[in-house]
């Protein structure tokens, strides 16, 4: 009953235009059967949920995940069908954008959320995933230099892949943005020991500001959490609404909402 609420009281929040999915970990010792590890988190043990933030790290919904098994997976893969469970609140046509990594992304996926929710997205991509799309080898990448890019357009679903060669070749595709316009950011060079400035697409540039809101949620977690005090699972997850509500209203900046 308390996970219902509490998903209930998320949906009140006026939602922000730019928004991301991600996985989040709610510490937890006790004994639960569905206690997960997760390697890359502040905390690794505990109960895993994803969750659909603002780029503010504003929490707006979350699904628990409870263990293999626990919800039918679709033929569109368990990463698609958890970004369009967190998105059916959401309200439909109204511009929102939409960011996660390669464990949700597919081509399908991005043009669903475009033609039948009117949410435009961007994520990185597995090479795997991208229904045969030619593009520079990362042998000729390399010789090309960091900040090289090629891209393919998908007209079938409208969809574009970018390749980017960094350090090493990384993979995005979008329903609403691609290569331009080109700009620069400041890379570190291993061979000079300095920082250099490498030529970076709107993509990458779009999902590297936009894809941290879990994250920030997270860290508001960490520094507002909550004094309960229980062996019950649930009550940890009220942690996340009780950082939440003391950052928005103890913040001094503006959250941006969608317009």
């Amino acid at each position: 009953m308390i996970p219902f609420l509490f998903r209930e009281n998320l949906k009140k929040i006026d939602p922000e235009e730019i928004q991301s999915i991600d996985k989040q970990m709610i510490p937890f010792k006790g004994r639960i059967g569905f206690r997960q590890y997760l390697k890359d988190k502040p905390h690794s043990w505990g109960v895993k949920v994803f969750t659909r933030a603002g780029i503010s790290g504003i929490v707006y919904y979350i699904e628990i995940y409870t263990g293999k098994g626990a919800v039918e997976i679709s033929e569109l893969g368990q990463g698609t069908d958890v970004v369009l469970r967190l998105v059916e609140n959401l309200p439909r046509f109204m511009n929102f954008k939409l960011f996660f990594d390669n464990f949700y992304t597919g081509i399908d996926l991005i043009h669903n959320l475009r033609v039948e929710y009117g949410i435009e997205s961007c994520g990185t991509i597995r090479s795997n995933r991208m229904r045969g799309a030619v593009l520079d080898t990362d042998a000729n990448m390399k010789k090309k230099g960091r900040g090289s890019v090629d891209f393919h357009f998908e007209r079938h679903s409208e969809v574009s892949i970018v390749k980017w060669y960094d350090n090493k070749p990384v993979h995005l595709t979008s329903s609403y943005c691609a290569v331009t316009p080109i700009d620069k950011c400041q890379r570190w060079d291993d061979t000079t020991r300095k920082y250099v400035e490498v030529d970076r697409p709107r993509i990458v540039g779009d999902y590297n500001k936009s894809m941290g809101g879990v994250d920030l949620a997270d860290m508001f977690l960490e520094l507002y959490r909550t004094d309960i005090r229980s062996n019950k699972w649930y009550m940890r997850i009220v942690g996340v609404n009780h950082g939440e509500k003391y950052y928005s209203k103890s913040s001094i900046r503006k959250i941006p909402q969608h317009s």
